[in-house]
Formats: structure tokens, sequence, C-alpha cells
């Protein structure tokens, strides 16, 4: 639970950056760039499930515990 408080309070943090100090350079172990269909292809009980999708696998303990494990101790989400 630890854990996922902090990924959210970075992830928060990063968000609330300015934009000069989010253009910094910093070394991380994984870019990890999510997708989202916008096509309107699928009905909003698709596009919630997709949005639960993330957020249950980005506060995963399996999956905090992968992408704080490397060498950097973070990731680039975009």
């Amino acid at each position: 639970m630890k854990r996922r408080a902090a990924l959210a309070g970075s992830l928060a943090t990063l968000a609330a950056a300015p934009r000069g100090a989010r253009s910094q350079t910093l070394a991380v172990d994984l870019q990890l760039v999510l997708a989202v269909d916008v096509s309107r292809s699928i009905d909003e009980v698709e596009a919630e499930l997709q949005r639960r999708g993330y957020i249950d696998a980005l506060s995963s303990d399996r999956v905090v515990d992968a992408l704080t494990s490397g060498e950097h101790k973070r990731i680039g989400l975009c």
C-alpha cells in the first residue's frame, strides 16, 4: 500500500511540475507509452474498462515492484 501511495505521489508531483522542470533529462529504466483508443470504435463501457485496466495495472503490487526494481528505480510514463 505504501508503494502505491509513493507511485501515485510521484506521478502527481510530475504532473504538477513546471513545464521546464519536466523537460529535464532523467535516466529511467523504461519509457512506457499508454495508448488509448479514441477512434469511437468502442462504447463508453469498453472505454471505462480500458481506463480501469490501466489503473488496476499501475496500482498492482507486482507491477509497482517491477517498475521500481530497475537500476534507476523509475520509469517514464506517457
